[in-house]
């Protein structure tokens, strides 16, 4: 199994941006692990975890759309607050 540096992404409590960008690192990480592994079908097993860790991308990808939206929301509350004080 992988040993993930970044998979601290969702408990890394400094704010949306230090975790989105945490998460875009542990994309980085499981992507680069999927295009090592290839289509490798000699290894029993292996068309499973590919399998397993694409669905898992795909999921990672999802909560990326979803923080990058929530902070961009969070950028503009910002912006509009300075502008109102």
């Amino acid at each position: 199994m992988a040993s993930w540096t970044y998979s601290d992404w969702i408990t890394y409590d400094v704010g949306n941006a230090n975790r989105l960008t945490r998460l875009r690192l542990h994309i980085q990480e499981v992507t680069d692990l999927i295009a090592s592994e290839g289509e490798s079908y000699s290894l029993e097993g292996a068309v499973s975890q590919s399998r397993n860790l694409t669905g898992y991308l795909d999921r990672l990808k999802a909560d990326e759309k979803e923080l990058a939206a929530a902070s961009s929301d969070q950028r503009l509350y910002e912006v509009h607050s300075r502008w109102r004080t």
